[in-house]
């Protein structure tokens, strides 16, 4: 136990003092969500002890992002039901005002006509909006379901191609949130329409957003949860798929993923990867290394004939007569530059030696 967390070493190991000093300043960091630049000596156990506490803080956050859901989830369904309940009082009321006003009415002679509810485009209905679920209590939700639902089933079908896809995605919606103000606890759900594929929805419980499931493929049902490129490769062989697309959608929910610095650091790299680092914890194990990183990541080739081609590309716009005087003007600084770098470079070259 170490700052309140309980740290997991493997078994038969005990951790040296410099360990419990790198993991307890790892987890003060993480719970302060502040930077930290840790050194420790040489063959001291630095990657274990990052690793085991790092684990350690996200087992625990993980938790507490649990409980604080279920809070929230609970809460939620609080007040729909006292939404509920004061709406059930408030048509009883209704209603019994409405009865006793017949009966005035009635006793009078004058019965009271109900009132017929128009569009405003002569009755024709209009599209049907996104709903806000959130206005809706447990009745209203089933009642627009099963309209959905309904509508959604009819042959021909009562929505276009176009439109369709955006239905489902509610109705999938509605049923998901009903079941959760049922107190269920499904995360996934899949349509099937007579005439349309199938498609699954399912909901993401750290965020509580619904999305389209992706097709299960095998190497998700043979995946050990603990793996490496290896593993991956011969798995795939084995069962012939393709590792690299299922490594890939298992980045967004993997707990931890180890890749090389300049993953990180490069940003076409990581832009190629689609890598996001929004809410996570980057470690750099063996950071003096960062320096040489980020001079590669930072640093580009140039050869000598593009500087030439370059030059004269240059050189025949500032000929054109058809340029403006505008455009020539911001061109000479830069064919001024390219000819110093050429001239730098065809100066340099005498000098040069092969290395080793």
């Amino acid at each position: 136990m170490i700052m309140g967390y309980t740290v997991e070493f493997p078994d038969g190991k005990k951790p040296f003092a410099a360990q419990f000093a790198v993991m307890n300043k790892v987890l003060l960091a993480l719970k302060k969500e502040q930077n930290a630049l840790l050194e420790s000596p040489t063959g001291s156990g630095k990657t274990l002890a990052l690793l085991c506490s790092s684990l350690a803080w996200q087992r625990q956050h993980a938790t507490e992002v649990a409980d604080r859901n279920r809070a929230n989830v609970d809460a939620f369904v609080a007040s729909k039901l006292r939404e509920a309940q004061a709406k059930a009082a408030r048509d009883e009321q209704v209603a019994r005002l409405s009865a006793e006003q017949r009966l005035a009415s009635h006793a009078l002679g004058d019965p009271i006509r109900p009132v017929n509810v128009t569009s405003s485009t002569g009755g024709a209905s209009q599209p049907l909006r996104p709903p806000n679920l959130d206005l809706l209590d447990q009745s209203q939700l089933l009642q627009d379901t099963d309209r959905l639902n309904s509508e959604l089933m009819m042959v021909p079908a009562f929505y276009s191609a176009v439109d369709r896809p955006q239905k489902e995605f509610e109705l999938a919606c509605m049923i998901l949130r009903a079941d959760m103000l049922r107190g269920g606890n499904a995360n996934r759900i899949t349509l099937q329409f007579q005439g349309w594929p199938p498609k699954t929805y399912m909901l993401d419980d750290s965020t509580g957003h619904i999305q389209p499931g992706k097709q299960r493929n095998e190497i998700r049902l043979h995946a050990p949860p603990v793996w490496d490129i290896e593993d991956m490769v011969a798995l795939g062989d084995h069962l012939k798929e393709c590792p690299y697309f299922y490594a890939r959608s298992q980045e967004d929910i993997a707990e931890i993923v180890f890749c090389p610095y300049n993953y990180i650091i490069d940003p076409q790299i990581r832009s190629s990867c689609s890598i996001t680092l929004k809410n996570a914890v980057v470690i750099f194990d063996e950071a003096h290394n960062i320096e040489d990183v980020c001079r590669d990541a930072a640093s580009f080739e140039l050869h000598q004939a593009s500087l030439e081609d370059s030059a004269k590309i240059l050189t025949t716009a500032l000929q054109n007569p058809n340029v403006s005087d505008s455009k020539k003007h911001d061109l000479k600084p830069l064919l001024k530059l390219i000819n110093g770098w050429n001239r730098w470079l065809t100066n340099v070259k005498p000098t040069l030696k092969p290395m080793g």
